[in-house]
């Protein structure tokens, strides 16, 4: 018995512009990907763009050879149907993050194997139906239904009568022979089964947000317990949710220039993770009780973090949380709104950017007049993982400054 996080809210950092197409060379019922040379291993994120609106989206890829490749939505799960023959273009992620905006789902999915489909205890045979005062004595063709006593559920099948449904147990008289409360009747017992059903069956989600244990800051926002939700799960087992709203109240909105933290404005976003259990009711016998698995944390595999900011980061057309990463090779933006401030403006006093690792940064405040460059300025950002607001100060011999931030101190960049 056992629940599995199949979903997380990952982002992904995109190159893109590759062509390719669904072809039914291949065939279905999957859709194969022809890209010749494609480089990409099994597990690999891409984005997909087409005219067919079930190919279009993230995908992890099935490595299939060196010029084909299937999709699923995620590691787990089957691999997209083939639809029809389509010319694509995909996009390959780079590098993988774990920040969301807060004012956006941040989506899981969390599968089973009880419930409503029991995939753990065996579905037994019904070999004969015998009458006790007009309730049925089921007898079964072997034991190994699972720890069932008296008032726990049955899931019976009867194709005969049409009996499908969940029945209770009154009387455990061995594990073989069990009255339960299905009305007593000659049935024909073709194919006719029955299975352990658990009953109340809901999958627990414990949501913690805060700064992680290991953050220089995390005394000023430490992580805690904010609630915990029961879901029911769907008919394919499984649980899909978003905890944005739950942790959106650690995300403050006003602009506070005195924060202890500074240059790190903790107030602009928070840490979180979440910890999962199952509960169902479950008998002892004489009543029936509720139980609840242990709880057991993802913060070991997922740390997520999310922002104080309504930008997507799974749609390539409004834009990306994952533009903004700034992290070694990779080219991010400043989380500040605009492409050219004007820093004598009193509206920029500083420009913020999201820094993703506790690797250093550095930033080059590069001066210009009459389009020739005069004084360069190098600072480091240090600290740990955070949104950073770099303060601009205004150098009245000059008419222009670029701000640039390098993720890898190696580097060099090129002459004006």
């Amino acid at each position: 018995m056992a629940l599995t996080i199949i979903e997380r809210p990952y982002g992904h950092v995109v190159e893109c512009g590759v062509s390719a197409q669904v072809t039914s060379v291949y065939g279905p019922p999957d859709a194969t990907i022809h890209s010749p040379s494609h480089g990409l291993t099994g597990g690999t994120w891409i984005y997909i763009e087409s005219t067919v609106e079930s190919y279009n989206g993230f995908w992890v890829i099935e490595y299939t050879g060196t010029d084909t490749f299937k999709i699923k939505p995620y590691e787990t799960a089957d691999n997209q149907a083939y639809i029809k023959d389509v010319q694509i273009t995909y996009c390959v992620s780079v590098y993988d993050h774990t920040w969301s905006a807060v004012h956006l789902p941040i989506t899981y999915t969390i599968s089973n194997d009880l419930y409503p489909t029991n995939g753990v205890n065996p579905v037994r045979t019904i070999t004969s139906i015998t009458n006790d005062n007009g309730f049925s004595i089921l007898h079964l063709s072997a034991i190994g239904l699972g720890p069932v006593r008296n008032y726990d559920s049955l899931h019976i099948v009867i194709p005969s009568a049409d009996i499908d449904g969940i029945y209770k147990i009154l009387d455990f008289i061995s594990p073989i022979v069990m009255v339960v409360d299905l009305v007593y009747d000659t049935y024909t017992l073709t194919s006719a089964t029955a299975q352990k059903y658990y009953d109340n069956y809901n999958v627990l989600v414990r949501v913690y947000a805060g700064l992680p244990t290991d953050h220089q800051h995390q005394t000023e926002k430490p992580t805690r317990l904010l609630t915990t939700i029961s879901i029911v799960p769907d008919e394919n087992n499984e649980v899909y949710f978003s905890i944005n709203d739950i942790i959106k109240g650690d995300v403050q909105s006003e602009n506070n220039l005195t924060i202890d933290t500074l240059p790190n404005n903790i107030d602009a976003w928070t840490g979180f993770y979440i910890e999962i259990a199952e509960s169902y009711d479950r008998s002892d016998g004489y009543a029936l009780g509720v139980y609840t698995s242990v709880y057991t944390s993802d913060r070991q595999i997922f740390q997520g973090y999310a922002v104080n900011a309504k930008m997507q980061f799974k749609n390539l057309h409004s834009g990306s949380m994952s533009e903004y990463v700034m992290a070694q090779y990779l080219e991010g933006k400043f989380l500040t709104l605009f492409d050219e401030p004007v820093i004598f403006d009193v509206s920029y006093q500083d420009v913020s950017i999201l820094k993703v690792t506790n690797d250093d940064l550095q930033i080059n405040f590069q001066y210009y007049i009459n389009g020739a460059s005069g004084l360069l300025e190098k600072f480091d950002v240090t600290g740990d993982r955070g949104i950073y607001r770099i303060p601009l100060t205004a150098n009245c011999d000059y008419d222009r400054v670029d701000i640039t931030i390098y993720a890898d101190y190696e580097f060099v960049p090129p002459p004006p």
